[in-house]
């Protein structure tokens, strides 16, 4: 049993259950009868980083013992970005003071993405970005009363009514001391890295002219906005996935340079 190269290059995004454990067999994976597509490909990823070189078949599969091995093509790295990741992004430098209502905690409890993580008081730290985002962000709303004012027949102002209106203070008292040194150049995020990139790799114009581009593109598109099924890339060409990219990325101005110069006059 063996392993399509465009499956490693894709790296098992959009295949079958029957697809999936195919190239579980191949790699020494074993699911059992009732496991969900997600959790199999997540397997077979945990699995990627141990597997020894994995001999892509040619037309004629008995022949496939005489082939020399070839390795594993590694999906695109980038910097772990992702809650729950030993985060290698931007980190902010500040000091987390303690309120009223944190006088019997020790730290301050933060969710990003539903990953919670902790951070002590009164002590200069370095808060991974998405959380010191969450921190500088968050509000306590505070609903307030004001008058209504009528000008009356005779000119002069009567309170006819009351109407209510937010004010929202920052919930929480820190100290901010600025970027951590060493991490400027970092990204912020998951969209923030895919940003950088793509305006150091001309917006990946160059990843729609061959098939190995296209599973890079849908490799974008998953880190993006996450795990799509087989059917909807099924009918989508290169340039498609592209767009949506480059939409999500917020760059939607290249559409309008690029066609302003296919209807150049000459």
């Amino acid at each position: 049993m063996t392993i399509k190269q465009e499956w490693i290059d894709n790296q098992f995004e959009g295949l079958t259950s029957a697809e999936l454990r195919e190239a579980g067999h191949a790699i020494g994976v074993n699911f059992g009868p009732n496991m969900a597509v997600n959790n199999m490909r997540r397997k077979l990823l945990e699995k990627l980083g141990e597997a020894p070189p994995i001999v892509i078949p040619d037309a004629q599969e008995h022949d496939q013992k005489n082939l020399p091995p070839i390795p594993m093509t590694r999906r695109m790295q980038r910097p772990k970005l992702a809650p729950g990741d030993k985060w290698e992004g931007r980190r902010q430098r500040v000091i987390i003071h303690r309120g009223r209502d944190e006088e019997n905690h020790k730290s301050l409890l933060l969710y990003w993405n539903f990953a919670a993580a902790t951070f002590p008081f009164d002590e200069q730290i370095d808060m991974p970005y998405p959380y010191y985002y969450r921190l500088r962000t968050a509000k306590n709303p505070r609903v307030m009363q004001r008058p209504v004012m009528t000008m009356s027949e005779s000119g002069t102002q009567i309170r006819t009514g009351t109407e209510n209106y937010v004010v929202e203070t920052q919930k929480y008292t820190f100290t901010d001391m600025g970027v951590t040194p060493g991490t400027e150049h970092l990204p912020r995020d998951i969209l923030d890295y895919w940003q950088m990139e793509a305006k150091k790799a001309n917006y990946f114009r160059k990843l729609r002219e061959s098939t190995s581009g296209r599973h890079k593109l849908i490799q974008i598109h998953s880190d993006l906005k996450g795990s799509f099924g087989p059917a909807y890339f099924k009918d989508l060409t290169n340039e498609d996935i592209w767009q949506e990219i480059i939409r999500f990325l917020g760059f939607e101005d290249i559409f309008y340079e690029e066609a302003e110069e296919e209807l150049a006059i000459p």
